[in-house]
C-alpha cells in the first residue's frame, strides 16, 4: 500500500512500518461544536445519549434493562436513531417514564440533541480483536461536551480518555454499574472536549491528510537508489 488512513491503531499496525499513516476515527462537523458552543454545560440537563443505529451488536437492549434496574432520580435515557430492534426497544421502555426515543435526527437535529446532554453512552459488543471496529460516536460524544461511557474499542488517545468511563463489557450489570458510578460519582464532569475538536475537526483532519499527501506524493518523487 502506497498510506493508509485508519480509525484504529490496530489497524495501521497491519502496514509497514514505513507506510505514510494517518490515524483518522472522523471528522467532527461544524454543526457539533456550534452546538456545543451554544449551549454551557451548566445549563444542561441530566441525559444520558444514544445516538446511532439500533442494531443487536449496538448494545441498546442491555442499555434498557440496566436502565430499568436502577434508581436514578432526576435522571432520564434519551435514544436517538432507529433499526431494526426499534419495535423490541419501544416495548422493553414501556411505562418506563424517564426513557424517552426520539426518533431518527438529521445532522443539525442530532448536534442540537446531544448539546442538551451530558453523558454519551456506547455500550456496543466487545470485538475479540480489540481495534477492529471503531465508534466514531465516541469522538462525536466528546467533541458535543459529553462524558462518554464506553465498552473498549481499542487504544484511544489519552487525553480523550479523560472525558471517558470504560465498562468490562455491555452485559446489563457492566451497564448498570457503570452509569451509577459515573452518576453518583459525579464522574460526568470529566470532559474531554477541546482535545476531540483539536484532534478531530475539520482543520487538524485537513492538516493531517495535507501531510499524507505531501509524504506519499514526496515518497513517490525519490530516486530508487535514494530509498534503497
Amino acid at each position: 500500500a502506497t498510506a493508509s488512513i485508519c480509525v484504529s491503531p490496530h489497524l495501521q499496525a497491519r502496514f509497514p512500518p514505513d507506510t505514510p499513516s494517518v490515524l483518522l476515527r472522523g471528522v467532527i462537523s461544524e454543526q457539533v461544536t456550534e452546538h456545543a458552543a451554544g449551549s454551557p454545560w451548566a445549563q444542561r440537563k441530566n441525559i444520558v445519549a444514544f445516538s446511532g443505529t439500533f442494531t443487536p451488536n449496538k448494545g441498546l437492549v442491555p442499555l434498557v434493562e440496566a436502565w430499568k434496574s436502577l434508581d436514578l432520580p432526576g435522571w432520564e435515557l434519551h435514544i436517538a436513531g432507529d433499526g431494526a430492534i426499534a419495535a423490541d426497544l419501544r416495548d422493553r421502555a414501556r411505562g418506563i417514564e424517564s426513557i424517552k426515543f426520539r426518533g431518527l435526527l438529521n445532522r443539525h437535529e442530532n448536534a442540537a440533541f446531544l448539546a442538551e446532554c451530558k453523558i454519551g453512552i456506547n455500550p456496543h459488543e466487545v470485538s475479540a480483536v480489540l481495534g477492529n471496529v471503531f465508534a466514531f460516536k465516541i469522538i462525536e460524544y466528546l467533541a458535543a461536551g459529553l462524558h462518554v461511557i464506553s465498552t473498549p474499542m481499542g487504544p484511544v488517545e489519552r487525553e480523550l480518555e479523560a472525558g471517558m468511563t470504560y465498562i468490562d463489557d455491555n452485559a446489563i450489570s457492566s451497564v448498570a454499574k457503570g452509569l451509577s458510578d459515573v452518576i453518583s460519582g459525579q464522574r460526568y464532569t470529566r470532559l474531554a472536549a477541546e482535545a476531540a475538536v483539536r484532534l478531530y475537526g475539520g482543520d487538524a483532519v485537513a492538516s493531517a491528510l495535507d501531510k499524507l499527501l505531501h509524504g506519499v506524493v514526496g515518497a513517490a518523487s525519490e530516486p530508487v537508489a535514494a530509498r534503497a
